[in-house]
């Protein structure tokens, strides 16, 4: 693995590590639709660097191909070759193309990403696919894959994402889409977290503004998907260097995997149109139609989205202010009452100290995060937001808070 600072390791990694494996053990794949060219890149950045063997993979919908890709040695560049060529033009020439969604995976599975099955490397639940069982929504996670054939119909119910595709008969039973009950799999603490979606909290996320739609209606240019997959390998390498692990393969620059932000459409801290609807202006020949256009836009987003995002934010806020005050005082008399046992009656079990102590820790962490809503509820910078006119380049001052409690801060950011 070459050389690497031994400090941000535990004695468990370092042992992973000198086998030439990569310190995780468990990583898990989103839901994400379209966007699965940002997960394929994410793949193929893990497979150049050597560090897609020895991992147990989980994923859902779209992650659930990443997962298996990983898992089966899968071509990911094959794989976004076949959907420029086949899917994407497929998808826009017939009138139900949006919604015959389960026909491209099953040929992209086949033609690309589990040629090489091999019930081994299925095996000790090397693979988990979830899915969604009806009619309750019953979250399931698949971790036994019979044969090849078993593999796909486990797969196509993970990305029956109804109506787009088609609902997955299995084993006597119906499924639909496993983002529904299971958007982000974990496996265990450690499991690091992939997604396509730029407001998620996860490890490895695009650093770049990605139209959330993309996920439903992909876009019609090849060089976009291409940015996309890009993306995800430049965003996973920046995660490994975080990490502290050396890259063992120099990325190709002629293969592309560099320089994602030259794509034209993609204008950051720019008030326009064709960024948040993601097009290139270029195409647009008429400069007049590209002005109304953006200003529109910038009408929109002073006097109603702004404003709207930022009453949701507070809105969230608060909402969740009430619930925690409510949740941490029934916590804290609970623990009194169980403090005062202990001194009443000290042949209290082992369990029961256990408990305690694990109370006081989740005591500590609820609150901290309800006086980190309450600063942030109260914050002046946000509050300010309101009066500020076109959204502000400007980081605000509870910026990390604001993006670890709120959802909805993470999701509207780019728009305050």
């Amino acid at each position: 693995m070459g050389l690497f600072n031994m400090q941000n390791f535990s004695a468990k990694e370092l042992e992973r590590m000198s086998q030439g494996l990569p310190p995780w053990e468990t990583m898990s794949f989103a839901c994400g639709g379209w966007l699965q060219f940002y997960l394929f890149g994410v793949g193929k950045a893990l497979q150049d660097c050597k560090l897609d063997k020895g991992v147990k993979y989980a994923g859902c919908s779209a992650g659930s191909l990443a997962a298996v890709g990983l898992t089966l040695e899968g071509d990911f560049d094959l794989a976004i070759k076949y959907c420029n060529e086949t899917c994407l033009p497929l998808a826009y020439e017939r009138y139900t193309g949006l919604f015959r969604l389960s026909e491209y995976v099953t040929g992209c599975l086949k033609s690309h990403l589990i040629q090489k099955f091999d019930e081994k490397k299925l095996e000790n639940g090397a693979l988990q696919v979830a899915v969604t069982r009806l009619p309750f929504l019953t979250a399931e996670r698949v971790t036994v894959h019979e044969s090849k054939e078993d593999l796909i119909d486990t797969l196509l119910a993970s990305c029956a994402a109804f109506p787009f595709a088609l609902m997955v008969r299995r084993k006597g039973k119906w499924y639909i889409d496993g983002g529904l009950s299971d958007f982000q799999p974990i496996m265990d603490e450690n499991t690091v977290t992939v997604s396509p979606f730029y407001f998620s909290n996860c490890d490895i996320k695009p650093s770049r503004y990605i139209p959330l739609w993309w996920a439903l209606v992909p876009p019609k240019d090849a060089d976009t998907v291409q940015w996309i997959y890009n993306l995800g390998y430049d965003d996973c390498l920046e995660y490994i260097r975080s990490r502290g692990i050396p890259l063992t393969v120099k990325p190709k620059s002629s293969s592309g995997y560099i320089n994602s932000s030259s794509h034209p459409y993609d204008t950051p801290k720019v008030v326009s149109m064709h960024r948040f609807l993601g097009y290139d202006v270029n195409k647009i020949t008429n400069n007049s139609i590209t002005f109304i256009m953006d200003l529109f836009l910038l009408v929109l987003l002073v006097l109603l989205w702004k404003p709207l995002a930022l009453c949701l934010i507070y809105l969230e806020l608060w909402v969740k202010i009430i619930v925690l005050s409510v949740t941490y005082s029934l916590k804290a008399a609970f623990t009194r009452s169980m403090k005062f046992a202990r001194k009443v009656d000290r042949t209290v079990n082992r369990y029961a100290s256990e408990k305690f102590e694990s109370n006081k820790q989740w005591l500590r962490e609820q609150h901290d995060d309800l006086w980190d809503c309450i600063r942030c509820a109260y914050s002046l910078s946000l509050f300010l937001r309101f009066v500020s006119g076109r959204p502000s380049s400007v980081e605000l001052r509870k910026h990390d808070q604001l993006a670890r409690i709120s959802v909805l801060y993470r999701v509207f950011r780019h728009i305050i």
